[in-house]
């Protein structure tokens, strides 16, 4: 999304929705939707529609995103009889940079689309977890043996034998219980944490979650019962797949995949590696990927999807059989819109 012209970015979510691909929602794609529901409210008001038409005939190649030509545009809207809108612009938000076009361009379908991608997926059967930027595996500001990790403790269930329950109790745990995994800014955005634990969207201040992320999963006993050491955890480990960070290139650890290699801005090969990178962490016949695009490897899945945080225009869940060869189970976490990504301004 809109790295790209827009023709082309319309494009790519034209073949995904109606190839009814699924994905992970990334920062790029949040910022269009904002701008969509932003215009939709505009749309809703008297005179927004000719506010907005006339914006697209007087501006058609104007950059919005750039200093410069935003400089030109915010000085014809106060000096023209469609001043008083500016102030229904959110504090940060320059129209017509290229999210802005986009959102524009959508249609209400593809906008539909767009925002019902999830920002987690979680695979039970492979324990693998997908999102755009990435995760915390602990509360950055809690000491590691502090009863509200999740990790710290084995999740209370009946037969502490049923190992696949057991796992997938804790992973569901990480994902809900974590105050910055059920945070939308930081799913999309998050690329380290800083000494004092707050999430950073610089990757050279702090540490990389990424390996945050390792050192806890490294610390994972495996052994169920085992209660707290401080040279291991009551847990087992798990791996999250992610994006978002090209400067770092196809970064591969133990127990996390960095898939971003800036293939989009610079001529590389996408796939190469990929596939026996996945091969090795999944129960998935490894012959039949050896001749699939590693991309495809994410996306054509036989896929139950359920909705696990429900958003309240999206109350159903999905199927798809997209390749009949490849079974992998995943749940939806789709967490409601927080504070940081209130879109609409009060009106006056």
């Amino acid at each position: 999304m809109t790295r790209a012209t827009i023709h082309e970015s319309i494009d790519v979510l034209s073949f995904m929705s109606s190839n009814r691909i699924l994905g992970v929602r990334g920062n790029n794609d949040q910022k269009v939707i904002e701008w969509r529901a932003w215009m939709n409210w505009i749309l809703s008001s008297p005179g927004g529609q000719e506010w907005l038409s006339v914006m697209d005939r007087r501006w058609p190649k104007l950059d919005g995103d750039k200093r410069l030509q935003r400089a030109e545009l915010e000085n014809w809207i106060e000096t023209s009889k469609y001043a008083s809108w500016k102030k229904m612009v959110p504090a940060g938000w320059y129209p017509l940079g290229k999210h802005y076009r986009v959102a524009r361009a959508m249609s209400p379908g593809l906008f539909e689309y767009l925002t019902s991608l999830p920002l987690v997926l979680h695979s039970q059967t492979g324990h693998m977890v997908f999102v755009h930027a990435g995760l915390l595996s602990s509360h950055p500001k809690l000491q590691a043996s502090d009863p509200r990790q999740p990790l710290s403790h084995w999740p209370t269930m009946d037969d502490q034998h049923d190992i696949a329950k057991l796992r997938n109790k804790q992973e569901l745990a990480v994902l809900t219980e974590i105050p910055e995994n059920k945070d939308p800014w930081t799913v999309t955005n998050i690329k380290s944490v800083t000494n004092e634990g707050i999430v950073s969207t610089s990757p050279r201040e702090g540490t990389p979650w990424s390996q945050l992320w390792n050192d806890t999963m490294s610390k994972c006993s495996g052994k169920s019962g085992e209660a707290y050491h401080p040279a291991s955890l009551p847990c087992y480990p798990f791996t999250v797949v992610y994006g978002h960070v090209a400067g770092r290139g196809l970064d591969i650890k133990r127990w996390s995949i960095g898939l971003d290699t800036g293939c989009v801005s610079e001529t590389k090969s996408c796939t190469r590696g990929l596939t026996d990178i996945m091969c090795s962490r999944t129960a998935v016949d490894c012959q039949l990927l050896s001749s699939i695009e590693a991309p495809s490897l994410l996306l054509h899945t036989n896929i139950e999807t359920t909705y696990m945080h429900e958003p309240s225009n999206h109350k159903r869940s999905i199927s798809e059989i997209m390749d009949k060869h490849v079974s992998l189970v995943y749940h939806v976490h789709n967490y409601p819109t927080n504070s940081s990504y209130s879109v609409l301004p009060q009106r006056r």
